[in-house]
């Protein structure tokens, strides 16, 4: 780190102090000119030295020597992957077709003819479509075609077949490989297994279960990259890659002797009832909906860090309302009819009910 020692003015002082007074060490002396001459070069130097010291450990390296740490851990950066849908048109489409939805532009691929739909007034065809830009798909509705199809009525994405992921971040990788050292993996302990399924596509989070007195499972609970319950594809490919026999004969990645199935994480409901001061009495009903999801998601993205139950504190809610423009208060607030917190199951992720509120007379 350059500070006033290692400065010009320091290295300065530093280099003429060892030259003796009796010589001319003014500005315009030669011997001052000719020090001056090679200060910038040591500061190049220092500087250098600087950045090797954060570039020879983990915690501060660029992400060209992370990757190479990481290597060694045989941890390897996640890369940006495309989302794939499923789109639904009234019409035939030619395969390379392009639509527009929100700010991503997807490429049909793939007719799905057997599962043509026939309905009393007209045809449904479906396609896989591509996403030609990589990350996460954040809308699907309605598509507008980029170039003009003729007799096209509507064009919309109805499911999200493979969601897509952006590049890992520096930050995030840097994250793995210090857990990594923190959580030692090895032959089908809890680290083990975590690090496994995170290398599946599309993974937000893992809890790992033991086999209780009486059943004989090892199991596992996964939830997507959006943090929501994980579909069945993505359990069967990671039970078809960890224990596909589940015989305990270690023919996936579970080691011999263990018998693991896997499972999407549940969902609890969690209904909201509170009682609003809102200013000028207007209606913040969706604005209050928004508020809470954001809480909740906040407490799904916890959900894979750590083995303990998540916790709706009624305090949080209440916090987050009173961040809202127009409220002035919030009391009486309840979930799922109590007025306490709510303890979500282990296997378990909290999903918004119904909510609702009462203005202040």
């Amino acid at each position: 780190m350059i500070n006033n020692e290692y400065s010009f003015d320091g290295i300065m002082d530093r280099m003429l102090s060892n030259i003796d007074d009796s010589f001319d060490k003014r500005e315009t002396s030669l011997i001052y000119q000719s020090t001056a001459m090679i200060v910038p070069e040591l500061l190049s130097l220092n500087s250098e030295i600087d950045m090797m010291n954060e570039e020879i450990f983990p915690d501060t390296c660029s992400y060209n020597n992370l990757v190479s740490f990481c290597r060694d851990r045989k941890i390897y950066p996640k890369e940006a992957t495309q989302g794939y849908v499923i789109g639904e048109f009234n019409r035939d489409i030619e395969i390379g077709a392009r639509f527009n939805c929100d700010t991503r532009n997807f490429r049909v691929i793939e007719s799905l003819d057997e599962e043509k739909e026939e309905t009393e007034q007209k045809e449904i065809y479906k396609y896989h479509l591509i996403a030609e830009e990589t990350g996460h798909i954040e809308i699907i509705g309605d598509m507008t075609p980029i170039e003009d199809i003729g007799g096209l009525k509507f064009a919309r994405i109805v499911e999200i077949v493979k969601d897509g992921r952006e590049q890992e971040t520096l930050e995030d990788l840097r994250f793995r490989y210090i857990e990594s050292l923190n959580y030692q993996a090895f032959g089908g302990n809890r680290a083990d297994y975590r690090d496994k399924i995170l290398e599946f596509d599309n993974i937000g989070g893992v809890r790992t279960f033991r086999r209780t007195v009486d059943g004989e499972n090892v199991e596992i609970v996964v939830l997507d990259n959006t943090f929501k319950k994980a579909d069945d594809d993505m359990v069967l490919a990671i039970q078809e890659a960890i224990d596909p026999t589940q015989d305990g004969e270690g023919v996936g990645l579970a080691p011999i002797g263990h018998k693991v199935k896997v499972y999407p994480v549940g969902k609890e409901t969690v209904n909201i009832s509170t009682k609003l001061d809102i200013k000028d009495g207007v209606d913040l009903l969706e604005d209050v909906k928004e508020s809470i999801e954001e809480y909740l998601q906040e407490l799904r993205m916890e959900w894979g860090d750590n083995e303990e139950s998540l916790v709706v504190r009624i305090s949080k809610i209440e916090n987050k309302l009173l961040s809202l423009n127009g409220i002035i208060d919030v009391s009486s607030t309840t979930i799922n009819g109590l007025e306490r917190n709510y303890t979500v199951n282990k296997r378990s992720i909290p999903i918004l009910g119904d909510v609702k509120y009462d203005n202040y007379k």
